[in-house]
């Protein structure tokens, strides 16, 4: 993935949405538990990872730590934001 790395290496977050071709992956899901949805808090650049928490705050360990990939970015496609970074999109 060449954009990816592209915009790894000059530290831009990337927003692509993610092609289905077919194929169901679930790995690309917020983590649940059993107080629901885990909200997202959000990267560590350094890390090359995303916070997530619980949403009660009761389950150990309390923070989550997901590593950046095409299926986890550091703006998550279930967010606003992403959707607001998407649609004002431009071809490079």
């Amino acid at each position: 993935m060449a954009v990816r790395t592209a915009g790894r290496k000059h530290r831009v977050a990337v927003v692509c949405p993610l092609a289905s071709r077919g194929k169901s992956r679930d790995a690309n899901l917020v983590p649940t538990c059993e107080h629901g949805r885990w909200l997202y808090d959000g990267g560590d650049r350094r890390r090359q990872k995303t916070r997530w928490l619980c949403p009660a705050g009761r389950c150990k360990p309390r923070v989550r730590r997901i590593a950046v990939d095409r299926f986890h970015p550091f703006i998550p496609r279930e967010t606003t934001r992403f959707a607001s970074l998407y649609q004002r999109r431009t071809a490079a």
